[in-house]
C-alpha cells in the first residue's frame, strides 16, 4: 500500500515537472514579441497556427500556450498538496506587495485594457516563481527544468546564427533577432541561456558536458551578434559574479579538471566570433560587430534618446506620482517633451516607476535583494544544488544590469524566465525555503491569480486574433469580413478601443464613423485616437469639438509635429489666423527641440514643420522674412535628402522594396519634388532679395534634390515592373 503510495505521488511529481520543463522550453520559442497593432493575419487554421509558434501577429496567444503547462503543474500541486516550500528572508511579504502596487497602478490607469494585459503577465510571472518554489523538490526537478531552458535557448541561438548567415551576403552587420521583436531583447534571454549551458558544463554526464559546450558557445556568438552593448555589459558583469562565488563559495564541488570544458566552451565562442569577423573583412564590408565600437552620429543618437527617455520617465514620475498605470507608459512617453512616443522606456525600473509608483521598482530591488541573500545565505553543502545556483545567481545580477538599459522584464518569455529562476534559485539554496503547513486561503488565492493569469491572457489574445483578421481584411479590401471581425474583437473585449478605431474608417456616413472613433476614445484615449477625432469632427464643421479633441491629443504630446501639423490646418481652414500663427510659431520651435533633434530611427528626418512654415510664408509681407523660412524648410529637406533617402535606396538593393518604416517610394518622391520646388522658389528669393552669398548652396541643394529624385524613380519603376 504503501509503496503504491509512492509510485503515485512519484507519477505526480514526474508530471508537474514535466509540465513545467516544457514551459521552460518553449519560453525561447513564444516569448520574445509584444502585440502591435500592425499585425495581420488571413483567417484558417493554418497561418493561425504557424503565426502562434513564434510570429509576431498572435504574442498573446504564443504566451498563453507557452504559460499553460506551468499553470495547470501549479494549479495541481496546490490542489492536492498541503505542505509547500515557503520564500524565506521577508519574500513572502515582498512578492505580494509587489502585485498589489502592480493591482494599484491598473485602478489609476486610463488606458484599462492595456494595463489588464500587462497585469495578466506579472500575474503569471507571480505563478512562475510560485511553481519554482513548490512544483520542482530540490535537486533533479530543478536541474532538469534548467536544462530544459539551456537547451531550448541553445536551439534559439542556432535559430538566429542561421538568420546571420542567410543575411550576411546582403549586410554582413545584420543584428540577429531570431524570432524576438527586436536584438536586444533576444540578447536578454541569451543571457539567461548561456549561464544555465555553463551549469550543463559542470555535470558528470559526458553527455550534458558537451551538450553545455556546444550551447554555451552558441549563446554567446548568438549574444554577439545580436549586438547588444547593454547586453554584453550586463554579460560580463553577470559572468564575473558568477565566477566570484564559484571560487568562494562553491570551490569545493569543483576540481581543476570541471574547468577545461569552461575553457574549450570559452575558446569554440571565441573561435565563432573571431570567425564571423575575419569572414566579414575579407568581403570589404563592414565587419559584423561594428555596431559595438561605432561612433557614428546614429550609435550617439541612440544613446542620447536613451537619455531623454529616462529624463522623461523622472519627470513623468513627478506629474504623476501615483503612476499612470501597468503597461502605459507608451502613451505617456512624450508628454515632457523630450522623445516621440515610444512604447517602453528602455529601463525596468524606471518604467516600473513611471507606470505603478517610485514603491514598484523599490520593492522589485529589494525582492532581488532579499532572493540574493536567502540564496547566499547557509552552508553550501550538495554540489549539484550548488552549481547551477551559482549561475542563476551570476544570471539573474546580468539580467537585472540590462534591466538598467532595456525594458527586458515586458517581454514575456524574459519576464517568466526570471521569475521563474528566482524559485528555481531558493529551492536550490540550502536556507531559501523551508516547508510550511499552507493555509487553504493561500492556496485557493494562488490558485485563483493563477487561473486569472490564464483565462486573461486567453481574453486578450482572443481580441488580438480578431484584430489581427481584420487587419488583413482591410488591407485585401474585404468590407464584410472587416465589419464582422471589428464587432467580434469588440464584443470579446468590451474594453478594446482599436477594434472601434478600425471601424471607424470602414463607414461612409460621417455619424457612424465620428461615433465608433468617440467610442475608442473613451475606451482608449490614446494620441492617434483624439488626433482622428478631432480631424473628423473639423471635417463635419464640429469646431469646438474637435478644439477640445486637439487639446486633449496635446495634453499627452504637447510637441507632437502630426498632431501640431493636423491643428495648424484646422485652424486655417476654421479662419483662425491668430490661432494657426500660434500652431505654426510653436511647430517652427519644435525642430530645435531634442524630440525632433534626437530621434529614435537618425535616418528618419520629419518634414512636418514644412507646412507652417508655407503658411507663415503666406502671411509674411518681407522677401526677407519669407527668404528665412524657406531657407529652413530647404535644410530640413537636405537633411531629408541626406539621411532619409539613402536608407530607402539602401533597403531596396538589400531587400528590393522601398518601403522603410512609415516612408516609401512613392512619398519619397513627392516630397523631393516638392524641394525642388522649394529651392528653386528660395533662388529666385534670394536673387530678389541680393543675398547672394546663399545661391551656390541652395544651388548645390536643387542637384542633390534631383539627384535623389532620379535615382528614387529608377528605384520605383523597377520595384513596379518586377
Amino acid at each position: 500500500m504503501t509503496l503504491g503510495r509512492q509510485s503515485k505521488a512519484n507519477n505526480k511529481s514526474d508530471l508537474f515537472l514535466i509540465l513545467v520543463a516544457a514551459s521552460a522550453f518553449l519560453i525561447p520559442f513564444l516569448g520574445g514579441q509584444i502585440y502591435t497593432s500592425i499585425t495581420s493575419i488571413s483567417s484558417g487554421f493554418t497561418p493561425s497556427v504557424i503565426a502562434l509558434f513564434g510570429g509576431p501577429d498572435l504574442p498573446t496567444l504564443s504566451h498563453l500556450i507557452l504559460f499553460l503547462p506551468l499553470a495547470i503543474a501549479l494549479i495541481l500541486r496546490l490542489s492536492k498538496a498541503q505542505v509547500l516550500s515557503f520564500p524565506r528572508y521577508g519574500l513572502s511579504m515582498l512578492i505580494p506587495v509587489f502585485v498589489a502596487l502592480i493591482l494599484l497602478s491598473v485602478a489609476e490607469s486610463r488606458f484599462l485594457n492595456q494595463s489588464l494585459s500587462q497585469l495578466f503577465c506579472f500575474l503569471a510571472y507571480i505563478s512562475a516563481f510560485v511553481a519554482g518554489l513548490i512544483c520542482l523538490g530540490r535537486t533533479k526537478g530543478p536541474k532538469v527544468v534548467y536544462f530544459a531552458f539551456a537547451i531550448g535557448c541553445g536551439i534559439e541561438a542556432l535559430l538566429g546564427i542561421r538568420e546571420w548567415e542567410a543575411t550576411r551576403a546582403i549586410d554582413p552587420t545584420w543584428r540577429i533577432f531570431a524570432n524576438w521583436s527586436n536584438p536586444n531583447a533576444l540578447a536578454g534571454i541569451l543571457i539567461l541561456g548561456s549561464f544555465a549551458a555553463l551549469a550543463m558544463i559542470f555535470e558528470r554526464n559526458i553527455r550534458l558536458r558537451t551538450a553545455g559546450v556546444f550551447f554555451f558557445a552558441l549563446d554567446a556568438f548568438a549574444l554577439f551578434l545580436t549586438q547588444s552593448r547593454g547586453g554584453l555589459l550586463a554579460y560580463i558583469i553577470g559572468l564575473c559574479t558568477a565566477l566570484l562565488i564559484l571560487l568562494t563559495k562553491a570551490r569545493r564541488f569543483t576540481k581543476k579538471s570541471d574547468y577545461l570544458p569552461v575553457l574549450a566552451a570559452f575558446a569554440l565562442a571565441i573561435l565563432l566570433i573571431f570567425g564571423a569577423v575575419h569572414s566579414t573583412q575579407q568581403k570589404g564590408d563592414k565587419a559584423v560587430g561594428t555596431r559595438l565600437t561605432s561612433t557614428s552620429a546614429g550609435g550617439k543618437q541612440s544613446v542620447q534618446f536613451r537619455i531623454n527617455l529616462w529624463k522623461s520617465c523622472i519627470i513623468l514620475m513627478k506629474m504623476h506620482p501615483s503612476g499612470v498605470g501597468i503597461g502605459a507608459f507608451g502613451n505617456y512617453s512624450s508628454q515632457p517633451g523630450l522623445v516621440s512616443e515610444t512604447v517602453l522606456a528602455h529601463d525596468n525600473f524606471l518604467e516600473l516607476g513611471t507606470e505603478a509608483s517610485i514603491f514598484a521598482p523599490l520593492c522589485l530591488v529589494a525582492i532581488v535583494g532579499a532572493w540574493i541573500l536567502a540564496c547566499l545565505r547557509g552552508k553550501w553543502e550538495v554540489a549539484e544544488r550548488s552549481i547551477p545556483l551559482t549561475f542563476i545567481i551570476g544570471s539573474i545580477i546580468a539580467l537585472c544590469v540590462d534591466g538598467v538599459f532595456e525594458s527586458n522584464l515586458y517581454f514575456f518569455g524574459i519576464g517568466l524566465a526570471a521569475f521563474l529562476l528566482l524559485g528555481i534559485g531558493l529551492q536550490l539554496a540550502p536556507d531559501g525555503s523551508s516547508p510550511e503547513l499552507t493555509p487553504a486561503l493561500f492556496r485557493i488565492g494562488a490558485i485563483s491569480s493563477t487561473v486569472v493569469a490564464v483565462c486573461g491572457l486567453a481574453w486578450i489574445g482572443t481580441s488580438e486574433w480578431y484584430l489581427a483578421r481584420l487587419h488583413y481584411a482591410m488591407n485585401h479590401q474585404d468590407l464584410d469580413g472587416a465589419i464582422s471581425a471589428s464587432k467580434s474583437a469588440s464584443s470579446v473585449n468590451f474594453l478594446c478601443g482599436e477594434a472601434h478605431y478600425l471601424r471607424s474608417f470602414l463607414y461612409q456616413n460621417p455619424t457612424d464613423s465620428i461615433a465608433q472613433i468617440r467610442l475608442a476614445c473613451r475606451l482608449d484615449p490614446s494620441i492617434k485616437y483624439l488626433r482622428l477625432l478631432a480631424n473628423k469632427l473639423a471635417s463635419v464643421g464640429e469646431f469646438s469639438a474637435a478644439q477640445s479633441a486637439f487639446a486633449e491629443a496635446l495634453a499627452l504630446a504637447p510637441n507632437d509635429l502630426i498632431t501640431l501639423r493636423d491643428q495648424l490646418h484646422f485652424e486655417v481652414s476654421s479662419g483662425n489666423i491668430g490661432e494657426a500663427k500660434a500652431v505654426a510659431d510653436q511647430m517652427i520651435a519644435v525642430e530645435s527641440m531634442p524630440i525632433t533633434k534626437v530621434r529614435a530611427l537618425y535616418e528618419l528626418v520629419p518634414l512636418e514643420s514644412i507646412d507652417a512654415r508655407m503658411f507663415l510664408m503666406k502671411q509674411a509681407n518681407s522677401n526677407v522674412t519669407k527668404a528665412d523660412l524657406l531657407f529652413g524648410a530647404v535644410q530640413l529637406e537636405a537633411d531629408y535628402a541626406r539621411l532619409t533617402v539613402p536608407t530607402l535606396l539602401e533597403f531596396y538593393k538589400k531587400y528590393g522594396t522601398l518601403n522603410w518604416g512609415p516612408e516609401n517610394g512613392p512619398k519619397a518622391i513627392k516630397k523631393m519634388q516638392a524641394a525642388i520646388a522649394n529651392a528653386q522658389h528660395l533662388l529666385q528669393l534670394d536673387q530678389e532679395i541680393g543675398s547672394t552669398y546663399k545661391q551656390n548652396a541652395i544651388q548645390a541643394d536643387i542637384e542633390l534634390f534631383q539627384s535623389s529624385l532620379k535615382q528614387l524613380q529608377a528605384d520605383s519603376s523597377t520595384q513596379l515592373r518586377m
